[in-house]
């Protein structure tokens, strides 16, 4: 493969690169411009007009749009397994319970029923599924503390999860950045 970048005579504007098997399926170059040959991969490489020569010079970002790219790509990132972490599940007083954000109505609902007959001296009881299908019995305060280990679980994924974001945003290098492991630390 060859790599061309079209630019126009004062390499003031360089547009898009390509890379072609054979030179003569390059397409015409409009009015204006040329194509300059580079190395491959092109979109690596501008082209700029050195003491009249155009030439092929490697793209160098400023340090703070890395970092600021990295930064971001690394929140996308936290995001995500933010979520992850938070539905995975959790260990409750009656055993591992789903918190998907199904899951986590499913619980908010029968919480507020337990506290409901709870707050009116009635019985409660329902039978729960918990994360390996099978199902518990509970009464008003056991569905009371489901719930609550549902609830500090999530919150504790989402207090991880500031704490990984201010350490990303507060990084002032992209060596600091590497140094911060996304993936450390989630609660089970």
């Amino acid at each position: 493969m060859t790599a061309f970048k079209l630019h126009n005579d004062d390499c003031s504007i360089v547009e898009y690169g390509v890379e072609v098997g054979d030179v003569s399926s390059l397409p015409a170059a409009p009015d204006g411009f040329r194509w300059t040959e580079v190395p491959t991969p092109a979109l690596d490489y501008t082209v700029e007009l050195l003491d009249g020569k155009y030439t092929a010079v490697p793209y160098v970002f400023s340090p703070v749009i890395v970092l600021s790219s990295t930064k971001a790509a690394m929140r996308n990132a936290l995001s995500t397994l933010r979520d992850v972490m938070e539905w995975a599940g959790c260990a409750t007083p009656v055993g591992r319970s789903d918190t998907t954000p199904d899951s986590q109505r499913k619980v908010n609902g029968a919480v507020t029923m337990a506290l409901i007959a709870s707050t009116a001296g009635a019985p409660f009881s329902i039978d729960w599924t918990m994360a390996d299908n099978s199902s518990a019995t509970l009464d008003a305060q056991g569905m009371i503390a489901l719930g609550v280990a549902v609830g500090r679980y999530v919150s504790a994924c989402h207090d991880r999860g500031a704490v990984i974001k201010a350490a990303i945003d507060a990084a002032a290098t992209i060596e600091a950045l590497e140094a911060i492991d996304i993936a450390a630390d989630w609660p089970t």
